[in-house]
Formats: structure tokens, sequence, C-alpha cells
């Protein structure tokens, strides 16, 4: 998975990320190739974000989210991601 300070991982691999006093947990999917996908589903609600990463330039081209708080939860993962140097 991509390191930002925004996405948590816990002890037992799930992420989360916390909007708004909300804790949103994750269970990751990653499917692998020159542009690796990263699909974060909600145990928790109703939220799927996608993360797309070239590997080749080590840098997100796209983070996607729909569902609850989508907007925010967007929002402060590519905040992250650019403290990092990670998004373009």
């Amino acid at each position: 998975m991509i390191e930002c300070d925004t996405l948590k991982r816990l002890n037992d691999g799930k992420l989360m990320i916390e909007v708004d006093g909300v804790r949103i947990l994750f269970k990751e999917e990653v499917t692998q190739g020159a542009i690796h996908v990263f699909i974060l589903k909600s145990i928790n609600y109703n939220l799927i974000c996608k993360i797309e990463y070239d590997i080749r330039k080590k840098r997100v081209l796209i983070v996607s989210c729909n569902g609850f708080k989508s907007d925010k939860v967007k929002a402060k993962i590519e905040e992250s991601l650019r403290k990092e140097g990670l998004l373009w």
C-alpha cells in the first residue's frame, strides 16, 4: 500500500481513516501491473475508494471515492499524498 499519514494500518491488517470524528474501516484489494490499482472497500459504511499508482514514475495518478462522505475522504487522502510528494 502507498504510505501516507491519513490511512492508518491496524493490527488486523485493515486500514482506517478518520473524517469528521467518524472512523471508517477499509479492506484493501490490489491489482498489480505497470499501474497498481488499490481498491479500498469500507466494511462499516457504504464507501469505495480507488487509487491508481504508476510504479514507474512512483506517482499516484487518480484518487476516486464513491459513497459515504466521499468528497471529504477523497480530499483528505489527496492532501496527504501531496504532502508525501506522490500525487501529480
